[in-house]
């Protein structure tokens, strides 16, 4: 059985300079708060998100669009100018979204997410630790797969700690998965770097194996040191501290409600939808393993 390798980027500017392979799946992370908007969103019942990077294309999609979509997103943490919504998760609500197309554009998030649309990826999702198990069974689900990237949008081109944690937690779900398998690190990964996960975690035999780089081995332990006391780790990140700072408090045990979402948020083609931005929009999805919304 082949090996499956799992890989992370740590910011958007990697996302535009990464090639990606035929084979290669993606997930992209901004744990505060883009990813984590979007699957408020997505559960509170909007149709879809499209992603863009530039907000002129937000306005003018607003324009082009039947129906109107609501346009969301922030610059530094504050609602664009002529942007029905902002980027708080707590804004998208069931009242405001149902139904709803959604164009987000953020200062980081959506960012990587069109960096890895014009690098050619279409196996492409959105993360967060809100979703990150039913993300983690959406990557295993193509056999065809050979290649797992975890892209953290950080910020402004900069490592940004709370989307690592989000990738080390997706990583954890990805050994732990049915179809995923023990991992073990990249040859070159210092000797005692492996997590092994626990045995209740672990696949069942004849999993396929998987090969974790150096940056998922940091990002998995990253994760697990955070996880014991999330909320505070989330708070202690710089951009945590910022988000308090500007009124946002209580958008941080929003983003760490890890699994509260049961459905991944998967890229799919569009045919309504430009091609001047990604000619496509992110749905939710399911897959088996995940419940959907109306099981629960």
């Amino acid at each position: 059985m082949s090996e499956l390798v799992v890989d992370v980027l740590w910011t958007a500017d990697e996302a535009e300079r990464h090639a990606f392979a035929p084979g290669e799946a993606a997930a992209f992370l901004d744990i505060l708060r883009a990813t984590t908007t979007m699957t408020a969103a997505l559960a509170a019942g909007a149709r879809a998100v499209v992603a863009v990077a530039d907000p002129a294309k937000a306005l003018a999609l607003r324009e082009r669009l039947t129906p109107a979509p609501l346009l969301a997103g922030e610059e530094r943490m504050e609602r664009r100018p002529g942007f029905d919504l902002g980027n708080s998760p707590r804004e998208f609500t069931a009242e405001r979204v149902t139904g709803r197309t959604l164009v987000m554009c953020t200062t980081n998030g959506t960012r990587a997410a069109v960096a890895a649309l014009r690098g050619g990826c279409r196996r492409l999702f959105a993360a967060s630790l809100r979703n990150r198990a039913a993300t983690a069974r959406a990557l295993l689900a193509d056999p065809r797969v050979d290649r797992i990237t975890l892209i953290c949008a950080g910020t402004h081109g900069r490592f940004s700690l709370d989307d690592a944690i989000g990738a080390g937690a997706v990583i954890e779900a990805l050994i732990g998965a049915p179809g995923s398998a023990t991992h073990r690190p990249e040859p070159t990964a210092p000797p005692g770097a492996a997590v092994t996960p626990p045995a209740a975690a672990r696949p069942p035999t004849g999993a396929r194996p998987c090969r974790l780089s150096d940056a998922a081995v940091a990002a998995l332990q990253l994760w697990q040191t955070a996880r014991p006391r999330l909320a505070e780790a989330l708070a202690g990140c710089r951009h945590g501290r910022l988000l308090v700072e500007a009124g946002f408090a209580a958008d941080l045990p929003v983003a760490a409600a890890v699994d509260a979402a049961d459905f991944a948020i998967a890229w799919q083609p569009a045919p309504d939808m430009p091609e001047d931005v990604g000619g496509g929009w992110f749905v939710p999805t399911h897959f088996p393993g995940n419940r959907r919304t109306g099981d629960r």
